[in-house]
């Protein structure tokens, strides 16, 4: 089973031609999930009406635009419509680094860089017109452009339009308060595929003598800890919990249930847990050692009596109904 990189969170990257609709929808995603935040980009346009400055966009002048190109700190800057776009790799590093998702609006070309920089993280969604009448309507409904600006942008979304099977997902906006519903349908069901890859598997080693394996935290106010770990990229559960017995270097352990006609050993007990902020499911794998006092696993591990090991009483239970295979 695979699973994500460190970072932990996700951005949503609204792409599609000028006036379709995407900061529209935008809001309505912002509205609806308080966890998820708007990237903000550097722009030298002005400032409109509503916005903040550090939550759209960071404002810049031209000048401080090129001093950030100059100093690297911009991971792709682009012209549209006659004024600087730029997406700063801070903003983008401390998004991904929090417990809140981001989401942008982003043209094209930068979207494909975010794309191979953050292949785990970027999800991209097209968002497009019911055709292009459709979308010179909107554009003109907008005002603010002359003849010669919506032109220029009809022939901007021809190559635009080339960037829609790059994409994860494709929204039609015929219809705003359907095409919200889809992409609030989008985020949930990301948010269902990471929680999947939030699966994560623990060891409970336990012997004759009433102690348990835990890690060995270097906090002594830290509650005791069972082994635990995110399966890697193309191992399966079991195959973890075997990897987890062998990194505390406890031998002849006994798992405690009966392999499957796979070969493999099913997990002894399950329970919602966290990591990182997040909730996960933490499959209990469980392992028992006739010895009462066996030797002292490898460092970074100590055995801990079972009476200081904060587990559910649920847990115990579902242990204890298991016998340990010889």
């Amino acid at each position: 089973m695979a699973c994500r990189s460190e970072r932990k969170g996700l951005l949503y990257v609204l792409v599609g031609p000028s006036g379709v609709g995407k900061n529209t929808l935008m809001k309505a995603a912002l509205a609806h999930f308080p966890s998820l935040k708007q990237l903000p980009t550097a722009t030298t346009r002005q400032q409109r009406a509503g916005e903040q400055e550090g939550r759209e966009h960071f404002f810049v002048t031209r000048a401080q635009f090129d001093g950030l190109i100059e100093q690297g700190e911009l991971l792709e800057w682009q012209v549209v419509h006659g004024e600087l776009y730029g997406i700063l790799r801070r903003a983008i590093e401390d998004g991904l680094n929090s417990p809140d998702d981001l989401i942008a609006d982003i043209e094209v070309l930068g979207a494909s860089i975010l794309r191979r920089e953050y292949p785990d993280n970027a999800v991209l969604i097209f968002v497009t017109p019911p055709d292009k009448p459709a979308l010179e309507q909107r554009i003109r409904a907008r005002g603010g452009a002359d003849e010669a600006e919506i032109a220029r942008r009809l022939q901007r979304a021809d190559f635009e339009m080339l960037f829609a099977p790059q994409c994860d997902y494709l929204i039609i906006n015929a219809d705003v308060d359907q095409a919200c519903r889809e992409l609030l349908g989008i985020i949930y069901a990301e948010q269902s595929r990471r929680n999947l890859a939030h699966l994560t598997v623990s060891v409970l080693i336990y012997n004759a003598g009433g102690q348990v394996v835990v890690k060995d935290a270097a906090d002594c106010k830290a509650p005791p800890a069972l082994p635990k770990t995110l399966p890697l990229p193309d191992e399966t559960l079991y195959q973890a919990a075997l990897r987890l017995v062998d990194t505390v270097g406890v031998e002849r352990a006994a798992f405690c249930c009966q392999p499957n006609p796979a070969g493999e050993i099913s997990p002894a007990h399950f329970h919602l847990d966290s990591l990182d902020g997040r909730n996960c499911l933490n499959l209990v794998f469980a392992c028992q050692l006739d010895e009462p006092s066996p030797d002292a696993p490898r460092p970074g591990w100590r055995w801990e009596a079972v009476s200081n090991v904060p587990l559910a009483q649920s847990v115990w239970n579902s242990l204890l109904q298991t016998a340990p295979v010889k």
